[in-house]
């Protein structure tokens, strides 16, 4: 996996984005998230989980998604992750083939 951005997927393309993110132990929380990418019109493909480690019951999800969020409202919706999200991190951006 490399940890240079990679920019060469053209704007506009039919693009899809792998995100990781965690959030709080608390009734609702996974669903606010599902409801902040959908809200954006992002359709999630694919959406795994994985136990973190050193915590019992938390858990790392991944959603793969189609959309682009190299535009205004994909970084709009990337902000309103952080506030209903424990932690995200964009994992990538590719175009779909």
């Amino acid at each position: 996996m490399s940890r240079v951005e990679n920019d060469t997927v053209p704007a506009g393309a039919d693009n899809r984005f792998m995100i990781m993110f965690t959030v709080k132990d608390e009734p609702g929380s996974l669903a606010k998230a599902i409801s902040t990418l959908s809200s954006y019109g992002h359709n999630m493909s694919i959406m795994r989980s994985r136990h973190m480690p050193d915590l019992p019951w938390n858990y790392y999800f991944y959603a793969e998604a189609e959309g682009d969020v190299t535009t205004a409202d994909g970084k709009r919706m990337f902000e309103d992750m952080k506030k209903v999200c424990q932690s995200v991190k964009m994992l990538g951006c590719y175009e779909a083939v």
